[in-house]
């Protein structure tokens, strides 16, 4: 019988330690509410938030490329080509955030149904690999075609990056 209360009061110890830790941290900093949250480590004041249909999701990434671009010392005419897959790829990542939202409020709807149909979603989330499939080619598409007009030095630039990037990976 006293070893089965010394693991019992040992486990509400433990459970009370626990407790108070995680209501200090939120007292301490506040409770993180969705528009808060960070995608991230905050690095050099860069980070945004990851809410649902965020959009700064995409001032991140292209802010990430152009970060790169200014380092390839681009002509006029790459950075003009430059400037108009910018624009692309905006316009389509902008609209994946809001096909995201729109599925996610699909799916909140269809499972807080008394009786939710998961064929329903079964085929919507189908639908969707295939439409982020379409993206990701189209993308991959633009960016090596732009690879491809680039000169000698701007390329070993980039394979030097891509090497850095994944160095010691699978090492």
């Amino acid at each position: 019988m006293k070893h089965k209360n010394r693991y019992l009061i040992g486990g509400f110890i433990v459970i009370l330690i626990a407790l108070f830790s995680v209501f200090g941290l939120a007292s301490a900093w506040g409770t993180p509410d969705e528009s808060e949250r960070t995608f991230g480590p905050r690095k050099h004041g860069r980070c945004f938030n990851r809410g649902p249909g965020s959009k700064n999701v995409t001032e991140f990434i292209m802010w990430r490329i152009e970060k790169k671009i200014k380092e390839l010392d681009l002509s006029d005419d790459q950075m003009e080509e430059f400037n108009a897959i910018q624009k692309t790829l905006e316009t389509r990542i902008n609209h994946l955030i809001d096909e995201r939202k729109l599925m996610m409020d699909e799916f909140y709807k269809e499972i807080n149904k008394e009786e939710p149909d998961l064929k329903i979603l079964k085929g919507s989330m189908k639908e969707k690999i295939v439409e982020m499939s379409r993206f990701m080619d189209e993308t991959l598409e633009l960016i090596f075609g732009f690879y491809e007009n680039l000169d000698q030095d701007q390329k070993a630039k980039v394979l030097e990056d891509i090497r850095e990037k994944f160095e010691g990976y699978g090492k």
